[in-house]
């Protein structure tokens, strides 16, 4: 068996103590594994992208650009009660996506930040053009609404996000053990909306050896102890057939090829270039430069902070 697929759900090591991995690791290994195209959803994070473009270009693989947002209610409330944290998983589809995947990066720094950049419906719906949206990982709003057996609270998101998004919104299902217990509410809400389920992997790493690595970037993350026991071994970049073997632990008899083989097609409708050069340009005040504006912007952020 050969089942095509993407990985619409992968990190780097500009996944801030989260992923690791170069972006020509993703590159390379993509190709190894036999497939054509691959797509880099760093948390908030957009920085690995010209180094995926460039190392996509060079092995002919096809690049897909994304960003693993934080997620959240409302990004005004700043209490910790009000301000649980999600994911959500959002891919460049047009260049104006691209450039709206971009806006809504700086805005979740700018406008969203509350101990991780962050966005909320109200953000994400009022740039969505051009985008695809996934619903995300175990961290996810539909998957926390699921394990918490609040169908009714995931269905209405669902159907929010498909009003919003329409055909550019996907139900998003994993191999871990805790998607047994979600799938079958996942593919109840799939069926009652006609929205598509695609299977992703959610790899923070490309090869097995890493998975150490990443697990030692993770006890510094919350400040533990290393334990070798807690090295994760599934997290790891798959091809289509060995996601399909990593699926059927979950469920033996369940029809996972349609939910992998749809990442191909989502990967072939996102056509992006990124513009070389192309930094922003910055209106200034009169007799000012910009490093003198930014200088003083950094020192007035140090005084506020008392500093």
């Amino acid at each position: 068996m050969s089942i095509p697929m993407v990985s619409l759900h992968s990190h780097s090591t500009y996944s801030f103590l989260d992923g690791y991995g170069h972006p020509k690791d993703l590159v390379e290994k993509t190709k190894e594994l036999g497939m054509t195209s691959v797509a880099l959803t760093d948390h908030g994070s957009v920085s690995g992208h010209p180094l995926l473009e460039k190392y996509a270009i060079e092995n002919n693989i096809h690049p897909v650009f994304g960003n693993e947002f934080y997620f959240t209610d409302d990004i005004t409330a700043k209490d910790k009660e009000h301000r649980k944290k999600y994911h959500l998983t959002v891919l460049a589809k047009t260049q104006q996506g691209y450039s709206n995947l971009l806006k809504l990066t700086t805005a979740s720094y700018a406008e969203g930040f509350y101990y991780k950049p962050s966005l909320d419906e109200s953000l994400l719906f009022a740039n969505s053009e051009g985008l695809i949206v996934m619903s995300g990982c175990l961290s996810s709003q539909m998957q926390q609404f699921l394990l918490q057996d609040d169908y009714n609270a995931a269905l209405e998101l669902a159907k929010r996000f498909k009003y919003q998004l329409g055909d550019n919104f996907y139900l998003e299902t994993q191999h871990y053990p805790q998607f047994q217990q979600t799938y079958k509410a996942l593919y109840r809400i799939a069926e009652e909306l006609k929205i598509p389920v695609v299977a992703t992997i959610d790899n923070h790493y490309f090869k097995p050896e890493q998975g150490t690595i990443r697990e030692i970037l993770w006890s510094i993350r919350d400040r533990r102890t290393f334990n070798p026991d807690n090295v994760q071994t599934n997290a790891l970049l798959m091809n289509g057939d060995e996601l399909y073997t990593a699926l059927k632990l979950i469920d033996p008899d369940f029809n996972w090829i349609p939910s992998i083989e749809i990442t191909q097609g989502i990967a072939d409708s996102c056509n992006v270039v990124l513009k070389k050069g192309s930094l922003p340009v910055y209106p200034v005040p009169a007799g000012k430069t910009a490093y003198r504006c930014l200088a003083e912007l950094c020192v007035e952020g140090l005084k506020k902070r008392g500093l």
